[in-house]
């Protein structure tokens, strides 16, 4: 199994699966976390609006390209007064 701790990966995330060939390892990762705070107001609200994959390159790995593909989700701040409709889960200190 990968430690997803090598990679820098964001707290509670999980392995969805990792492909390894003669020229690259390709990992897939998902946030299973149930709600997000919107930046703008706080507001932690499970709404999610949609969903895509942020595709990001780490450092070779004994000879071989690393690829992450993060399923990251945006979410709908249901806060009349928020200025800020629609908001992109966080990373922090991933990506």
């Amino acid at each position: 199994m990968l430690p997803l701790e090598l990679l820098g990966a964001p707290e509670a995330s999980c392995l969805v699966r990792a492909c390894l060939d003669v020229e690259q390892l390709t990992v897939h990762l998902a946030t299973p976390a149930p709600t997000a705070a919107c930046p703008r107001c706080g507001y932690d609200t499970p709404r999610v609006h949609s969903r895509y994959t942020r595709r990001l390159d780490d450092l070779p790995c004994l000879g071989r390209r690393v690829r992450l593909r993060v399923a990251v989700r945006r979410f709908a701040c249901p806060q009349p007064h928020c200025p800020r409709r629609i908001f992109t889960e966080r990373l922090p200190g991933f990506a």
